[in-house]
């Protein structure tokens, strides 16, 4: 497994996208490792996906959200896959500070 090493200062920020290249880097690529070994191939596409239906719902202080989408395309719009609706549920109780609000 990679080993995520950062500087104090790196973890001290807001953002990752403050970090040095070099940290990024490895963030990334511990990223990589951790979601592959669980979800294969797809793995990073999977995550991102994921982790922004879950940062909109958050920025609204939702426990859940749902997300509908009709007539969906794929390889171009040639094949049609048809309507989806796709659910976020918060699964701990857990509150924190929405997205931005950081101090």
């Amino acid at each position: 497994m990679a080993e995520l090493i950062i500087t104090d200062e790196e973890r001290a920020t807001y953002t990752y996208l403050e970090w040095d290249d070099a940290a990024i880097g490895r963030g990334v690529k511990k990223l990589a490792m951790t979601v592959q070994d669980a979800k294969g191939d797809k793995a990073i596409e999977w995550y991102a996906a994921t982790l922004c239906l879950i940062a909109m719902a958050h920025e609204t202080n939702a426990e859940s959200s749902e997300y509908t989408i009709n007539g969906v395309t794929m390889d171009n719009g040639e094949t049609q896959i048809g309507d989806w609706k796709v659910t976020i549920q918060r699964t701990d109780s857990e509150t924190t500070e929405p997205i931005g609000e950081h101090g």
